[in-house]
């Protein structure tokens, strides 16, 4: 079978620095916009926040990322949210939390959300969008996100918008939706226009291998949109910027990395340690084993990433100083979780996205094609210097 990659940072380049260079000037552009649009009603969110102490106050483009995040994810899934019916939603939403308390029943859950997600999730024939969302609309649309089982942190943000738009009155809040929207559809043609050539397989992939997927629990993980890439790109840009003065501060870095970077497909050698996997050394060619050289040499650790991240230890304490800085890497879909879940442990994650996607659990059943990640973005998110230009 042909291979198809989803995306590629390195855009037909031996390097995917232009890729870096590029989505951070365009963050800017993203940030710029979003000011303009919802920049009032952010700044009137992040009173509540601050009057009411629900958390750690966050910066205003961290929060407006996440109105752009309903705003891009409207109008892809509004119609099969509508269509969704009450038990499904609810089922489907108890199998996922039950799956993330007890990882042991995932092979027993996961078959069964595949089949009923793959029969109801996506049974809308109706493509049109609303032209006056409401805020009816807004709670079918969380309840669709969380009944999928991929965007539990992206609702659990958007309840709290979804608090506060309630309490505007239906005509302020169909206005503020309309402008998210707005906001939304802004975004998905620029971005393409900034992104798009790094992502140019996305529909291709969907047509051909999302049948694949069918009857499977990750079958909205692979059909997720060429946007929601884009989205996520940036995202991730954003987020690395609200805690980039934490995580620098933090004494000790550890790296973690997928294992779709092994070169071996079968016979690595890693070693099971209490912070995870640690590479043995086995394969000189090997990414994981480069990059461990790297900390050694740079002063930070590198470890497998672990299947939940919640097995990292923040000794509970919101308040405390964080002593861990985290590196995650990871395709684009997965890091804006991942750095919006280890925040809420108090752990300062920088986000970095592999060149590529390839892991044989979900973009490649054949057995996987290896990953890339750029070695000289990594060093310079430690602060460390590329010494001479790395190849990679």
């Amino acid at each position: 079978m042909t291979e198809i990659l989803t995306y590629s940072l390195k855009g037909g380049k031996k390097r995917s620095d232009d890729y870096f260079n590029e989505v951070e000037v365009f963050a800017d552009e993203v940030n710029e916009v979003a000011e303009k649009l919802l920049g009032n009603w952010v700044e009137k969110y992040q009173k509540i926040i601050q009057k009411t102490n629900l958390e750690n106050l966050r910066g205003k483009e961290a929060y407006a990322f996440e109105l752009l995040t309903l705003g891009v994810l409207w109008p892809i899934y509004i119609s099969d949210a509508e269509e969704l019916g009450k038990i499904s939603q609810k089922g489907l939403s108890w199998l996922t939390d039950l799956r993330q308390k007890f990882v042991q029943l995932k092979p027993i859950v996961d078959p069964i959300r595949g089949i009923w997600g793959s029969l109801v999730l996506f049974s809308s024939k109706n493509l049109s969008v609303s032209s006056d969302p409401l805020i009816t609309q807004m709670d079918k649309l969380l309840n669709w996100m969380q009944a999928s089982g991929e965007y539990k942190e992206e609702v659990k943000r958007l309840k709290g918008w979804q608090s506060f738009i309630k309490e505007m009155g239906e005509q302020k809040a169909n206005e503020f939706l309309a402008q998210i929207i707005k906001l939304g559809e802004w975004f998905r043609n620029r971005s393409e226009e900034v992104l798009g050539k790094y992502t140019q397989n996305v529909d291709a992939y969907i047509e051909e291998r999302q049948e694949d997927h069918r009857w499977m629990e990750d079958i909205v993980l692979v059909g997720r949109k060429q946007v929601e890439y884009h989205l996520n790109m940036v995202g991730m840009e954003i987020l690395n910027r609200e805690v980039k003065e934490l995580f620098a501060a933090t004494p000790k870095k550890v790296v973690y990395l997928p294992p779709c970077l092994r070169i071996k497909k079968d016979g690595c050698e890693a070693y099971e340690t209490p912070f995870g996997e640690h590479c043995n050394a086995c394969e000189p060619n090997c990414r994981i084993h480069q990059i461990t050289k790297l900390g050694e040499k740079h002063d930070f650790e590198v470890f497998f990433l672990p299947d939940r991240l919640n097995s990292l230890n923040s000794e509970g304490d919101s308040d405390a100083k964080p002593k861990l800085g985290i590196v995650g890497v990871a395709c684009p879909l997965m890091v804006v979780t991942g750095g919006w879940q280890t925040r809420d442990m108090n752990l300062p994650a920088m986000g970095l996205p592999l060149d590529h996607c390839g892991c044989h659990w979900h973009w490649d059943l054949d057995g996987g094609i290896v990953t890339d990640v750029n070695f000289g973005e990594l060093l310079k998110i430690v602060g460390a210097q590329d010494e001479g230009g790395l190849k990679n």
